[in-house]
């Protein structure tokens, strides 16, 4: 059980334990005789197999114990030697203690008795689990302070408690399936922090909340990607002007289009214009592998794929329309041009100008239930996976996000692919809020964080991953963020203490948050705000 325990609290398949033994063997000649110390601890490796149910798994760790008798008289060092592991072979240590006692002497009557007897232990190593047996079993634990407090170890008695109550009524189980939980731990879980209703906008589309803040702040600017800018009213006419565009190609609710544009203006452009037309988007890194971009394209099936002129060379083998996206810089116009396989090869661009489609807000087609991207998976378990979610998913997180994390009316600085789910926030939060989306350059996007950090407090917020933490801690002392105040949200690996550390001390005014989730997850399902480490 406590195997069990430990296993489930470090999530390793195989756990060590030092066990003690009497070494006061029988087979010894003149035991009984002898006056002094026979114990030993040794080490014995506890695993189990999602296979084997919690009998047999006890059967066999009986007698991998008792094989341990073997080594009864071989001293830990010699063990240690032989192991050739340089550090200690466990932190804890498991005691049974099974003294032969004859009840007898119980009922033996004398006038002399012992009182006021004290005893003080110490256990050498971070946890010691002790065991007596009798009409009851008793259970102590004993632990180093700078390892564990009482809290801790507490629930960690109710959860050895608990695999001890499954045992004995789940023994057909696995052992990897018995439960730690506690009844009051289970209510917790499943009843008081699962008490999260809140009221958002679940009848609305994302491009409709969108809309929404373009009636308020039309003149604000949405977006900037180095020296061109784009207001809500502009960025809007041109997302409805490519919706129009797309939904006379037959484009409409569910409509899978795969978009393959650099950081740029353009790209918040096609996202737009495909969730107005009603379709839902499907990301495409241009730095991805050809073969993976061509697997993902014919995953979905998608009918039409928004690039850029310079790009298309990478989808030559695609035979479905192609549509080149560009914002010419004087007279601001979006610029369309449709192509082919069979015409890929024609010598010049012929452009035309989408100000011919209407710029008004188009009638919605598509409703909360319908997707609003297909987002692929790394692959690492196999083929990349597409998976779907829809616009009320996206509320869902956007309408939490916008409540959770603290927002100025500084620009929301955007770094990342839209082909990773981290990108929803820095995209969407700012659009439904009339915040600006500052686009950074794809190349050396974490040189480009560290001179807007080093130069300026101009960020509401700045979405990372761990990754991208640490490599901004090689280039930032204190001084160039000791004033900052923007929020910093984490998410997508496991965040270190030494990354918090340098950013709690450092910028002790920056709002810190972990954010974790998995892509079918829709982003972020579980948020900390960090305080402390």
């Amino acid at each position: 059980a406590v195997g069990i325990v430990l296993k489930a609290y470090t999530q390793q398949q195989d756990v060590v334990m030092g066990v003690t033994l009497s070494g006061r063997s029988m087979d010894l000649p003149g035991v009984e005789e002898m006056v002094g110390l026979f114990i030993n601890t040794l080490p014995l490796k506890i695993t189990s197999s999602p296979t084997e149910d919690t009998l047999t798994f006890l059967k066999t760790l009986q007698e991998q114990t008792q094989r341990l008798n073997e080594y009864a008289y071989s001293p830990l060092a010699q063990i240690q030697s032989w192991s050739g592991i340089n550090q200690s072979l466990f932190d804890v240590i498991f005691v049974f203690e099974n003294y032969p006692f004859d009840e007898e002497i119980y009922n033996v009557t004398s006038g002399f008795s012992i009182r006021g007897i004290q005893g003080v232990e110490k256990t050498e190593y971070p946890l010691t689990v002790t065991v007596a047996p009798g009409k009851q079993l008793h259970l102590s634990l004993s632990y180093q302070t700078e390892h564990f407090n009482e809290e801790l170890i507490k629930r960690l008695s109710d959860h050895i408690k608990q695999v001890l109550r499954g045992m004995l009524h789940s023994s057909k189980e696995s052992p990897e399936s018995l439960s730690l939980l506690t009844s009051e731990e289970k209510h917790q879980l499943l009843i008081e922090w699962n008490e999260t209703t809140a009221e958002y906008p679940e009848d609305k589309t994302i491009h409709q909340l969108f809309e929404e803040q373009v009636a308020k702040t039309p003149n604000n600017i949405a977006v900037v990607y180095e020296d061109q800018e784009l207001s809500y009213q502009q960025l809007n006419e041109k997302a409805n002007q490519l919706a129009h565009y797309l939904r006379s190609l037959g484009v409409g609710p569910d409509t899978l289009v795969a978009i393959a544009v650099e950081r740029s203006l353009e790209m918040i452009i096609g996202l737009l214009g495909i969730l107005k037309a009603g379709g839902a988007y499907v990301p495409l890194d241009p730095s991805y592998p050809e073969d993976r971009l061509q697997f993902m394209l014919e995953d979905t099936k998608a009918s039409v794929l928004i690039t850029q002129t310079h790009l298309k060379e990478r989808f030559k083998t695609y035979s479905e329309k192609i549509l080149s996206l560009q914002v010419d810089v004087d007279t601001k116009e979006l610029l369309i041009e449709e192509s082919s396989i069979s015409d890929s090869h024609s010598s010049a661009p012929k452009w035309k100008s989408l100000s011919i489609e209407s710029s008004q807000n188009l009638s919605s087609l598509s409703a909360p239930h319908n997707l609003a991207y297909i987002i692929y998976t790394s692959g690492s378990t196999g083929n990349p996976k597409g998976v779907m979610v829809s616009h009320g998913c996206i509320i869902h997180y956007i309408s939490y996000a916008g409540e959770a994390y603290p927002l100025s009316n500084k620009p929301i600085l955007f770094h990342s692919s839209p082909a990773f789910d981290m990108s929803i926030t820095s995209l969407f939060l700012p659009l439904i809020k009339g915040n600006a989306i500052d686009i950074l350059p794809d190349e050396s996007q974490v040189d480009a964080l560290a001179d807007v950090l080093k130069t300026q407090n101009r960020f509401s917020f700045i979405k990372l991953t761990p990754t991208h933490l640490k490599a901004l801690r090689g280039q930032l002392s204190p001084k160039h963020i000791q004033n900052q105040r923007g929020t910093l949200i984490i998410g997508g690996e496991n965040l270190l203490k030494d990354d918090v550390e340098f950013w709690l001390e450092s910028a002790p005014h920056t709002p810190f948050f972990n954010e974790y989730g998995p892509t079918e997850a829709t982003v972020g399902c579980c948020v900390l705000r960090v305080e402390d480490y």
